[in-house]
């Protein structure tokens, strides 16, 4: 009996919930789901990996670094996918909004030759 290599499960953009097809989970075959979770995810919450995730949530005050250091926190959140080459021509698009919010677009091209584009709000001090 051959083991089946794990597939890589596609993750909602909204919800970040495994999405299912017909009660199965739908595979991911784009580095969406990747980015999203790096990007959701607290760095250092995961004790196996805790190089995981982004700072973001250390952004406890909109201010003139501020946009800065979320450009910087994005880019080394998926530093690990740049260096295997799942994400190519990574770039980030920031702004502050005057409630306390961190608007951002990170678009990157897949493995497939696709230009991909997420979009994400992170509260400041959340």
């Amino acid at each position: 009996m051959s083991a089946r290599a794990p597939i890589r499960l596609y993750l909602s953009p909204t919800t970040l919930g495994v999405v299912l097809d017909r009660g199965t989970p739908r595979e991911d075959l784009t580095s969406v789901s990747a980015v999203l979770l790096r990007l959701r995810t607290q760095r250092g919450s995961c004790a196996l990996l805790p190089a995981l995730g982004s700072r973001l949530a250390k952004l406890v005050k909109i201010d003139a670094n501020a946009k800065r250091l979320a450009v910087d926190y994005i880019a080394e959140a998926l530093a690990d996918l740049v260096e295997r080459g799942e994400v190519r021509k990574l770039a980030s698009e920031v702004k502050m909004t005057a409630n306390g919010r961190i608007a951002f677009v990170v678009t990157f091209v897949d493995r497939a030759g696709q230009t991909r584009a997420i979009q994400h709000t992170h509260q400041a001090g959340a």
